[in-house]
């Protein structure tokens, strides 16, 4: 019986060593930093991040409607490119606006020019088929400011936009508007 129990004492030995082994380079591995590429990791579409471009914003800025602004309503649309999920997503998110850049910080125009207008509201938005009462517009006519980029029609966020009561602003984007207010 003894040579069975020092054939067991051995194997035991080998498997807890083995085991041992496992678990520390297991360990080792599991603590070093995941090899990019040297390229950042971008976080999944639903992580609860805001981002805000590290613009510098002059206070003698001449757009016109300089600053960081903070999408807090939406209104979809017949034609919205995007379902009410997507749309709850974008409350929170910050929009730039400055002489030296406009959008989100995935997608920015870093050298935009603004172009202002008057548009009769019920006939330029009525593809949308949006009415003026719903953002508490009270005048027969709103002024737009669309974004070019480089000298470009841009169709990223913030690149039309119309001044709505008080300090909001709305933003028509893929068929959306959005609301936002200063930042």
């Amino acid at each position: 019986m003894g040579f069975y129990r020092m054939i067991l004492f051995q194997n035991t030995r080998r498997i807890l060593g083995v085991v041992l082994v496992s678990v520390i380079l297991f360990a080792a591995n599991g603590c070093r930093e995941p090899e990019t590429g040297g390229q950042t990791e971008k976080l999944p579409p639903d992580w609860p991040v805001t981002p805000i471009p590290e613009i510098q914003i002059h206070p003698d800025d001449p757009s016109p409607v300089v600053g960081r602004w903070e999408v807090v309503d939406y209104h979809l649309t017949p034609v919205s490119a995007i379902g009410e999920d997507e749309a709850i997503d974008w409350l929170g998110q910050l929009i730039v606006f400055s002489e030296n850049a406009v959008g989100i910080e995935t997608e920015l125009c870093e050298a935009p020019s603004f172009e202002e207008r008057s548009e009769v509201f019920d006939e330029y938005f009525s593809d949308y088929g949006v009415k003026a009462e719903r953002f508490g517009v009270t005048e027969h006519e709103v002024d737009v400011i669309s974004v070019r980029c480089n000298n470009e029609p841009w169709s990223g966020a913030g690149s039309e936009l119309f001044r709505v009561a008080g300090d909001t602003i709305v933003v028509v984007y893929d068929g959306i508007f959005f609301s936002l207010e200063p930042y």
